[in-house]
């Protein structure tokens, strides 16, 4: 009976959800209504980027949306992961929002793997309300987008860019990442997240860049309604709303609960009229809902419109909570905008309804408001602070730190660093309740000596006491308790948690001995005085302040540039730690804690930076370079990835000739050549390592190198028939004139003794005597330069006549019974003769060969083995004979002898080329032939 009736009775492929992967019958049998059953057998396993719904869904063709639509028919919760190796590649989504109608479980595998886009074109996840429980991990879900106009808050049609849910039970995002999502429109809040049902949680993720577009579309990253929200040890940073009345630039939240813990939310921002939270908005008209938030930090945010109050936090007809928060930097900056940090709004009619804000062991500092008052806190219920520190905030000179409602403040063994418009008396001591109260001018005003926001252990940033604040000791045990909790149980840790105590003696006196501090994190008590915060050397000695009654000190150092935690631990009796081994080049953070008799520890200091920067050696490096491009080379130096080159021309007064980074070796030293040429004269260089992290040790001793670029002869050859022959030589860079020399060696006496030449070419104006020479070039530099001289001249023979020299064989050697003949070529030589006497059993003209045009010769038949003796002559063009070479004296060896007595004869010799004809025992005798 399963069959379409309106097609003839044609058997049913697909149930109503008329999908190709929702079959119709199931297990060889058909279910009765619209929807078959069926249960998966195991965890679907996405194996392709590709963004699919083809039917076919083998292993290793399944796409997400293929393995949603599988989970959506499947009857439970159902597992979805991804293969390891589609690791980094996105799955763009190209058919639109992926519906998860049915709980399921999706784990990627880290946001950095698993990457969702939905490239501006879609939302990424619509959850309905069928789907009770949806769980995503480890993923990226980025670029979502949704525009339409909504027509009411609970419009939520346009809402979440990211992921819309109606999910009836939880969803729950974890160790994910939401990024760039956004959406166009009035009412549709959530760029991220928009959830209307169940409970909403949070942890180990990042919220980032994402954005609402249009008026009343509140959160620019969360928009919750009616639901909890939890949020527990995640970053919400760089988010906005860009419209009138856009509550919340990260998270706006509806009634219920909305709890923050171990926590940064940095960096948000509303643009627009009435845009309120410039992080935070919480409101709840029912006055029963509650924003509670611990251990974390709200920092940087801001709103910029008219009315728009809240730079970190606003909140409404609410219970608000902060323990042990930091809330620092934020800001509002348009007119009749209050509350630099925390604005709490009240009921109109000024009836208490109730509700308190609570602010403990927390810390609320550098807040602004720029044109109304309430620069740290407006108040719009009861306000209770306890053990904090409320200081060093800014507004219009009406209320800076502080500016409580109609419905009071109670302030108890806290810190109020001025006191216009909270109606509390100055005290610089402590007051009947415990409080030190600065005056109502920034002179008077009473500072907590805090340092700067920034990572001082823990997940979140604090601003460290500083040694001699007002605030260390003088806070309430009683009061040292967490006001988020039910039963309010006694604080261990302070804000940053972990290893850092809540309750410690700072200044190591006082009964009891230990008394808890105000703020959110407590005082260590130790200083680093060494480095502060460089230091030059790889083994450098960090020293720091004695603490009263520390019999022992522990140090952690942990390597910022490299990301290695515990770099370096001791554990030493004195005030100094020097590390047995080099450490390297870069950026560190120094942790101090004293330990008392016992064994009983201390708290870890705040984090201090040090910077070790030592300088880069260079190798032993002549100071005298007689080449343009001198190799530079240094010792590696540990911890530098890359190096900054630095180089002047000290002669001529220019500055960074070069300046450049040269990558770093694997070896033990590194090496660079200038890839053009140095001009003559001094040049000065400098280097320095550089880290991964970009810090730069501190420059080297200056190298100084007197470039003295040698001259090298290039032309004539080493003999011509020319008398006045054209000289060459190389062009120094630098050179403003060269110096010629040239000597004369058969009567030693200089024919040109260091004449000045103006190029790098020279030509003699009257013939040189035939004979051997010497010359050589020096350069010179310019006057500027000092005329320096270059070094090292390179000398080079001349003949002038044209006398060859014989190359090989060489004097004193041995050869076979055809050795080959060279020669040095002679400028206008146009043929060359050889001639060779044997001189053991002497025999005349072996070799008396003409005509050779090329500058070797080989003979074509084998001559016996013997002593001989070589001369060699040069002819010009007009016939001119050189006079003979320098006789080469050798042996052949004995192998294929010619018949005894015979000599090579060669034809066609002209007559006036002929050697005389001597008598075979003469001629061998004499030194050449004439």
């Amino acid at each position: 009976l399963a069959v379409d009736r309106t097609k003839g009775n044609e058997l049913l492929t697909t149930d109503q959800r008329s999908n190709v992967l929702m079959k119709r019958v199931v297990g060889g049998t058909v279910d009765m209504g619209a929807a078959e059953l069926f249960t998966l057998a195991g965890p679907l396993v996405v194996t392709i980027a590709t963004d699919e719904i083809d039917g076919n869904v083998a292993a290793s063709d399944l796409s997400l949306r293929e393995a949603v639509t599988l989970a959506n028919g499947s009857a439970g919760t159902d597992t979805i992961t991804f293969a390891a190796a589609i690791n980094g590649s996105e799955i763009d989504l190209t058919l639109g929002q992926i519906t998860l109608s049915d709980s399921v479980i999706l784990t990627g595998n880290g946001a950095t793997r698993t990457i969702v886009d939905a490239q501006l074109g879609s939302r990424l996840f619509d959850i309905t309300e069928s789907a009770a429980t949806v769980s995503i991990s480890g993923m990226t879900l980025k670029n979502g987008r949704t525009t339409g106009n909504g027509h009411l808050f609970s419009d939520d049609r346009f809402q979440g860019a990211g992921i819309r849910s109606q999910a009836t039970g939880s969803l729950t995002i974890a160790d994910s990442t939401l990024s760039g999502n956004t959406t166009g429109g009035s009412y549709s809040g959530g760029a991220a997240i928009a959830a209307q049902n169940g409970k909403l949680i949070i942890t180990g993720s990042t919220l980032s860049g994402n954005t609402t577009n249009g008026g009343e579309s509140d959160g620019g990253a969360i928009h919750v309604r009616l639901i909890d929200l939890q949020i527990a040890d995640s970053t919400v940073t760089g988010n906005s709303t860009k419209g009138n009345w856009s509550y919340g630039g990260a998270i706006y939240a509806e009634g219920r609960v909305l709890s923050v813990t171990r926590s940064t939310i940095s960096g948000n921002q509303t643009a627009g009229i009435g845009a309120v939270g410039g992080a935070v908005a919480f409101y709840d008209a029912a006055g029963t809902g509650k924003l509670l938030i611990s251990r974390s930090t709200i920092s940087g945010n801001s709103t910029t419109g008219r009315w728009s109050h809240g730079g970190g936090i606003y909140a409404s007809f609410s219970n608000v909570i902060l323990s042990q928060t930091t809330l620092s930097g934020n800001s509002v900056s348009g007119t009749e905008a209050e509350g630099g940090g925390l604005f709490v709004s009240g009921f109109s009619n000024e009836t208490n309804t109730g509700t308190q804000t609570i602010i403990s062991q927390s810390t609320v500092t550098l807040n602004k408001s720029v044109k109304s008052g309430g620069g740290g806190i407006r108040g719009g219920n009861e306000l209770l602070i306890r053990n904090s520190i409320v200081a060093g905030n800014t507004d219009n000179a009406v209320a800076s730190d502080v500016l409580p409602s109609q419905f009071g403040m109670q302030t108890a063994f806290s810190l109020i660093g001025r006191s216009e418009g909270t109606g509390l008396t100055p005290s610089a001591v402590p007051n009947t309740n415990g409080n030190l109260i600065g005056g109502t001018t920034a002179a008077t005003a009473l500072n907590p000596k805090l340092g700067p926001l920034q990572i001082n252990g823990g997940l979140t940033m604090t601003h460290a006491l500083q040694s001699g604040s007002p605030a260390i000791d003088r806070g309430s045990l009683a009061l040292a308790v967490d006001e988020t909790a039910v039963d309010k149980p006694a604080l261990t840790n302070d804000q940053r948690g972990g290893r850092f105590m809540r309750i410690l003696d700072g200044d190591h006196v006082g009964t009891p001995p230990a008394i808890v501090d105000m703020g959110a994190a407590e005082f260590a008590g130790i200083r680093l005085i060494f480095p502060a915060p460089n230091a030059f050397t790889l083994k450098p000695t960090f020293t720091w302040n004695a603490f009263a009654g520390a019999v022992k000190y522990q140090v952690q150092i942990n390597n910022v540039t490299t990301g290695v935690a515990r770099f370096r631990e001791a554990t030493v009796t004195g005030t100094s730690y020097t590390p047995s081994q080099e450490m390297a080049l870069g950026e560190y953070n120094v942790w101090i804690r004293p330990v008392f008799a016992g064994d009983v520890p201390g708290n870890w200091s705040s984090t201090q930076t040090a910077f070790l920067l030592p300088a880069v050696t260079w190798t032993n490096m002549p100071r005298t370079q007689l080449v343009s491009k001198p190799t530079l080379t240094w010792n590696n130096l540990k911890g530098a990835v890359k190096y900054d080159l630095w180089g002047d021309n000290f002669s001529a007064g220019i500055t960074q000739v070069f300046r450049l980074i040269v990558n770093g070796a694997t070896g033990t030293t590194t090496s660079w050549t200038p890839p053009t040429d140095l001009a003559m004269g001094k040049h000065r260089f400098w280097i320095r390592g550089i880290d991964a992290k970009g810090n730069a040790g501190r420059w080297s001793i200056l190298y100084e190198a007197l470039v003295v670029t040698q001259v090298k002869p290039t032309g004539p050859a080493l003999s011509t028939f020319d008398a006045t022959p054209t000289f060459t030589w190389n062009a120094v860079p630098g050179a403003a004139s060269y110096q010629f020399f040239l000597r004369n060696q058969a009567t030693n006496t200089m024919v040109f003794d260091g004449l000045s030449v103006a190029a790098n070419t020279f030509t003699p104006t009257s013939d040189l005597p035939v004979g051997n020479y010497k010359w050589w070039v020096l350069a010179v530099s310019s006057a500027q330069a000092g005329s320096i001289r270059s070094g090292g001249a390179e000398l080079r023979d001349l003949n002038i006549g044209g006398q060859p020299a014989i190359t090989s064989p060489v004097a004193g050697t041995t050869t076979g019974t055809k050795p080959t003949i060279t020669w040095q070529a002679v400028d206008g030589a146009v043929s060359y003769i050889v001639f060779m006497n044997r001189t053991s059993a002497p025999t005349g003209n072996v070799l008396n060969i003409t005509g050779i045009t090329t500058t070797s010769f080989t003979p074509s038949a084998a001559i016996a083995a013997g002593d001989y003796r070589l001369w060699l002559r040069a002819v010009d063009g007009t016939g001119k004979l050189s006079s003979w070479s320098t006789e080469v004296n050798f042996k052949i060896a004995a192998k294929d002898l010619a018949p005894a007595g015979n000599s090579i004869q060669l034809a066609s010799i002209p007559e006036n080329l002929l050697p005389s004809q001597l008598p075979a025992d003469e001629a061998v005798t004499r030194k050449q032939p004439s």
